[in-house]
């Protein structure tokens, strides 16, 4: 059974209050307020032995619920805010107030580790993480001219969400989407040729060509959410036909026949904030029949 989780949106009351004619004039000072340093982040000196046990012990906790981060993945000052926002997670703050209620469950309802151990290992996070990351500087070797830059002239900006070519005809399709909520399909040629904007209820970010038409798969929304507002849609003709709603931001599909029963099978994978999964889309006498692989 699906669920909709609809993540509420905070707003922020600013209130303000004007000087009585009787009140002293507020002086404002004539210098310019200098931005303030950041925060020093202090980094503690372990030893071998106190490094390789909080080590095993952020493999012990971490792991619980994701994969072992390495310390080198982020510097210092991207862990003090990652792990900030792991505190809730621990039983070490309270649950988030704009966290949607079915998702409580998610959380420990005591701690995990108490705040000895928590400062154990940010402590061990912070000694073992760079200060900055290393930038590797790819080399170039001009003289192999395999391929030269031509202006694809494209009527779309940068936030366009896939880019494929279809096998049979060559045209190139594009599947556009902005954070505000912009979305489109385009289609272009080799020559450069564009169609006009093309809106098929969504932004894409995935294009399947089959016998039967293009399958897209509508990811919902640019940003991580739990909302299912996400699609899949089979196009003939530039005409969209829903195939299944209540999608949580997919973002691939695979088509075959999965299950040894025709016609095709579709697979999603969907990628949503908290909540996301992989969606298996059978079909038994003509009628899809959805399943999570998950269940």
């Amino acid at each position: 059974m699906d669920r909709r989780l609809i993540f509420g949106l905070c707003g922020l009351l600013l209130a303000g209050s004007a000087c009585g004619p009787t009140e002293r004039p507020i002086q404002q000072s004539s210098k310019k307020t200098l931005p303030k340093k950041p925060a020093r982040i202090e980094v503690v000196v372990l030893s071998a032995k106190e490094n390789d046990r909080r080590k095993q012990f952020s493999k012990q906790v971490c792991s619980s619920c994701h994969v072992w981060p390495e310390p080198g993945v982020l510097n210092r000052k991207a862990w003090v805010e990652v792990l900030d926002m792991m505190k809730p997670w621990l039983g070490l703050e309270p649950i988030p107030d704009d966290m949607p209620d079915e998702l409580h469950g998610l959380f420990p309802s005591e701690k995990v580790i108490d705040a000895v151990q928590w400062m154990e290992l940010k402590e061990y996070y912070l000694a073992n993480a760079p200060e900055e990351l290393p930038v590797s500087h790819a080399k170039f070797d001009g003289e192999a001219k395999l391929f030269e830059a031509a202006d694809a002239k494209a009527p779309f900006g940068a936030f366009y969400m896939t880019l494929r070519v279809e096998p049979k005809t060559g045209v190139i399709w594009a599947g556009w989407g902005g954070s505000a909520g912009d979305h489109g399909v385009f289609h272009g040629d080799a020559n450069g040729k564009w169609s006009k904007v093309l809106d098929w209820g969504g932004a894409p970010a995935q294009f399947r060509f089959t016998e039967k038409g293009i399958l897209a798969v509508m990811i919902g929304g640019l940003f991580p959410t739990s909302e299912a507002a996400g699609s899949l849609v089979r196009v003939e003709g530039n005409k969209p036909v829903p195939l299944m709603k209540s999608l949580r931001r997919p973002a691939d599909i695979l088509v075959g026949d999965f299950d040894g029963k025709e016609p095709e099978d579709f697979v999603l994978c969907e990628f949503g904030h908290l909540v996301g999964g992989v969606t298996w889309i059978g079909h038994q006498n003509e009628q899809s029949d959805r399943r999570s692989l998950l269940d």
